[in-house]
């Protein structure tokens, strides 16, 4: 058979050999022993070229030499010829390893491993950290390399190339499988363990493991946030749960869009004083409408596939998380907002005073309402999140509810006079730092049985009235509106509202059926201390119309008033019908 027969037969059988190859680096392997297969050859190498550490690292090896196993696995490149291999593109030959000193790393290694001739070829493809490659094969006797030969060779030298081009397709082919099934196994392990009770720390934690870069998650169902795998996480951390940093995060997620983590956002940050602009691919998570959380990347660079892929996942189980984390809260607050409207409306019989259903009941009790002014906070988050932080502190368990437009607090009285105030001046101020607006927190007296509390909250309501009038805020009692705030402290609603119908309704009545304007004149001759003309001009008439109007008072209803004491009874119902309707609308006055 010819050599050339002989060739081709070769390139076939090293053909069979690589194309079983299952991956990069069995690709490498195979071609190491293809060469010597049934050939002169004794051993070869393939070796990548690192011009940054200037260093040929061997990546594979074959050899049928026993003394070959303990031969080193990497070289210099100044006494090494693979560089110059890589930098011609050509084929290198050493006629005779053992003699020729050219190449020290070649000839010392000759000395004990006893090759002789040897070939270096480019196979012009990179391995897996884009490293030039270059295979070496070796002689046990020196061999004449014709140039039918040296084409038999640089024909291999190419199928070698195409054959490792082919295995790392394989190999990156089987990552991104892996890849997948990792993510899907994530997935499905996060899913399982979110609808089996698996906190939102167990999530974080997942996070930590599985994105490889910086990481913030928000509950705004609880009124955290978490941030990992930054070089600061815990001062970022710190940050993000601070009135201020809280703020930032309300702003970053409420109201934003889907984008896959493709959109990037900005979140404001202040580190050692300094205020920065940090950049996130940000994902919030809703539920039922409502902005319940979300989760963020580090913006500072795009973000590859698999990261997306696995934020993805995280975002999925995160929503479960939290969409379940809402249901209990919703479910929670309307059990303990009815409770609480109840109790207030004077709706709980004694008889369930000791029972499991109402266990708040077993104590007294002040009742604490806040509310806002005309402007609200931007979302409701902001509130949970400083509601939540002032009772994680506080030891006593406080029911709290929605009661109207009112968040409805019951403080139990300890005997500590300090609890209630200092839970009401903690609250307040954790909401102006984290709205910056000023709430109003009414405290009543303490309730000692059922009936106080609705009296309690029908004063509770009139204060609330008259602190927006007179544009007050802060923590309030009965007392802070004078004298008119003690007498609806002290005055049975009952009897205040019997007071007002028997000074007031039959002249009311009167001016319904026949449609003089009495009311309208007593007043305003009340309101202006019975100084005629004053009421006069107040009421846009002439004087003598005033004194006419008052003669037919007297006749009509027997109420002179020119007497102070008339005036001043018709003054105060005419005070206490205000306050008293004011309250209404809102929750049942009547017990």
């Amino acid at each position: 058979m010819s050599d050339t027969n002989v060739y081709l037969k070769s390139l076939g059988d090293i053909s069979r050999i690589v194309h079983d190859g299952k991956d990069a680096q069995d690709v490498l392997e195979r071609l190491a022993y293809a060469i010597c297969f049934q050939s002169a050859w004794q051993s070869s190498s393939i070796i990548a070229v690192d011009e940054a550490e200037q260093s040929a690292v061997q990546i594979a090896h074959f050899s049928r030499a026993i003394s070959d196993r303990s031969r080193p696995g990497t070289w210099t490149l100044d006494v090494s010829p693979t560089a110059e291999v890589v930098r011609s593109g050509k084929p290198l030959v050493i006629a005779d390893a053992l003699t020729d000193k050219r190449y020290l790393s070649y000839w010392t290694e000759a000395q004990i491993q006893r090759f002789r001739t040897v070939v270096l070829l480019p196979l012009r493809v990179l391995d897996s950290q884009g490293r030039p490659i270059v295979i070496s094969i070796q002689s046990s006797d020196p061999l004449a390399i014709s140039d039918e030969m040296m084409a038999y060779l640089e024909t291999f030298a190419n199928l070698a190339g195409m054959a490792v081009e082919k295995g790392q397709r394989l190999s990156a082919e089987k990552a991104v499988a892996a890849r997948f099934e990792s993510l899907l196994t994530i997935q499905q392990r996060l899913v399982t363990d979110v609808v089996n009770g698996a906190s939102i720390d167990m999530i974080v934690e997942l996070c930590q493991r599985h994105l490889n870069t910086g990481f913030i998650i928000a509950d705004f169902v609880s009124g955290r946030a978490h941030a990992g795998n930054f070089e600061s996480s815990k001062t970022i951390a710190g940050f993000l749960n601070s009135a201020e940093g809280w703020r930032q995060v309300d702003k970053l997620f409420q109201g934003l869009p889907p984008g896959r983590f493709r959109q990037r956002s900005e979140l404001e940050l202040t580190e050692a004083g300094r205020r920065r602009k940090f950049p996130v691919f940000a994902e919030a998570v809703f539920a039922g409408g409502e902005t319940v959380g979300g989760i963020a990347l580090d913006g500072d660079g795009l973000l590859d596939d698999d990261v997306i892929r696995a934020a993805e996942s995280i975002w999925i189980a995160l929503s479960v998380g939290l969409l379940r984390g809402h249901v209990g809260r919703e479910a929670r607050a309307y059990s303990a907002s009815l409770y609480i409207r109840n109790l207030l409306e004077g709706n709980i019989a004694a008889s369930m005073r000791d029972g499991e259903d109402w266990p708040h009941l077993r104590q007294s009790h002040k009742v604490f309402a806040l509310k806002f002014g005309d402007k609200q906070p931007s979302s409701s988050s902001i509130v949970t999140w400083a509601l939540e932080r002032v009772l994680k502190d506080t030891e006593i368990r406080i029911a709290h509810g929605i009661v109207d437009d009112f968040l409805v607090l019951l403080v139990p009285s300890t005997g500590n006079q300090t609890v209630g105030v200092d839970f009401g001046e903690r609250l307040l101020s954790e909401l102006r730092r984290s709205t910056g607006l000023q709430p109003i927190l009414i405290e009543s007296a303490q309730c000692n049985e059922l009936q106080d509390y609705p009296s309690a909250w029908r004063k509770t309501i009139r204060l609330a009235q008259w602190a927006t009038k007179h544009g007050k805020h802060g923590r309030l009692l009965n007392v802070d509106a004078g004298v008119f705030g003690i007498l609806a402290d002290i005055v049975d609603y009952s009897l205040a509202e019997e007071f007002c119908n028997n000074a007031l309704n039959h002249i009311r009545d009167h001016d319904a059926a026949h449609g003089t304007p009495f009311f309208e004149t007593l007043v305003a001759v009340v309101r202006n201390s019975s100084r005629l003309q004053a009421t006069a001009d107040e009421l846009n008439l002439h004087i003598t119309t005033i004194r006419y109007r008052i003669e037919r008072i007297l006749e009509l209803f027997d109420l002179d008033l020119r007497d102070s004491e008339i005036r001043f009874t018709i003054d105060m119902a005419l005070r206490l019908d205000g306050m008293l309707k004011s309250s209404q609308g809102s929750v049942s006055d009547r017990i």
